[in-house]
């Protein structure tokens, strides 16, 4: 292995200490296309000790630098729906509903929502119902995901989830343990139609420990 080869491994070596994740994910990435190289050229054991260590241990670094590895794209391993939909007359703010995370430690990293009229002879939903049905969401014991800037508060549909069909993104690390709450309420004066709200996530579930 020539020099330039060491001198781009200490620089890459350099960039783990760094705060920012983002440039360690790519240093990571790099000391593993340079560590494949090597292997692939009959010298991945010749490594001089004049090689800096970093003050990440090599077996801190999931899955190994000398493994072959692919970089996943952030996509859901699967989808996660409220267990309760509830029918939220006008006016009227909804019972809690809960969602519970026992399929293991991962990141919320998109959700969608939608409200339907269900009075006979109503269309499909569309703006007027994402307008009226509003949300809140909490996790645990009051880790508010929506607020006024000052306290916890509700947010129509229409502006958080827009009229795409698509998930919209949001990231958001949680484990076993962690309950996210969901309270909905009828923006509509007294009168209004009842609607139904329908509320979808998008869940990576983590395969190794420390892995984003």
């Amino acid at each position: 292995m020539d020099r330039n080869h060491y001198e781009r491994i200490t620089q890459i070596l350099r960039q783990t200490d760094q705060h920012d994740p983002r440039m360690v994910a790519h240093a990571f990435r790099e000391l593993r296309a340079l560590g494949t190289h090597a292997r692939n050229n009959g010298y991945a054991d010749s490594y001089p000790a004049t090689v800096p260590h970093t003050t990440i241990q090599a077996d801190q670094i999931h899955p190994p630098l000398d493994g072959d590895y692919i970089e996943p794209m952030l996509a859901p391993s699967r989808l996660l729906v409220l267990p309760d939909t509830p029918d939220v007359d006008a006016g009227d703010t909804s019972n809690q509903v809960d969602l519970e995370f026992s399929a293991g430690g991962g990141w919320l990293i998109g959700w969608r929502g939608i409200a339907v009229d269900f009075t006979p002879g109503a269309g499909a939903a569309g703006r007027f119902e994402s307008a009226a049905m509003a949300v809140r969401m909490f996790l645990n014991d009051g880790e508010e995901l929506i607020t006024n800037g000052r306290a916890a508060d509700f947010a129509p549909f229409l502006t958080i989830f827009g009229e795409s069909v698509s998930m919209t993104p949001i990231l958001r690390r949680v484990d076993v343990k962690d309950t996210l709450h969901c309270l909905f309420r009828n923006l509509q004066p007294a009168g209004g139609s009842t609607l139904r709200p329908f509320v979808t996530f998008a869940y990576w579930r983590e395969k190794y420990p420390g892995v984003c």
